[in-house]
């Protein structure tokens, strides 16, 4: 039964990180207990969040100007040029 209340959380916790590897931040889990597996898990909640949020800044910026808040050009010009090269005959 202890071993059931250890192994069945890390599992849990190894199989969120894998997804958090991958880029997946989206996985809700609630955390049980009080102690280190519990710990573990809080800790691992807070680090998708984190994760998430500074994800979607950085994919922000990247499309965004920071300063003015108008679409990136770079960006603009790569989608066009893309687009034409797709709609080119050939």
């Amino acid at each position: 039964m202890i071993t059931l209340n250890i192994i069945s959380p890390l599992l849990q916790a190894v199989a969120i990180a894998k997804e958090v590897a991958s880029g997946g931040f989206s996985t809700t889990f609630s955390v049980v207990g009080k102690d280190e597996v519990g710990e573990l898990m809080q800790a691992l909640k807070e680090m998708m969040s984190c994760l998430s949020t500074a994800y979607e800044k950085l994919r922000d910026l990247s499309r965004y100007d920071a300063l003015t808040g108008v679409h990136n050009t770079g960006l603009f010009q790569r989608t066009i040029r893309y687009g034409m090269a797709a709609g080119a005959p050939g």
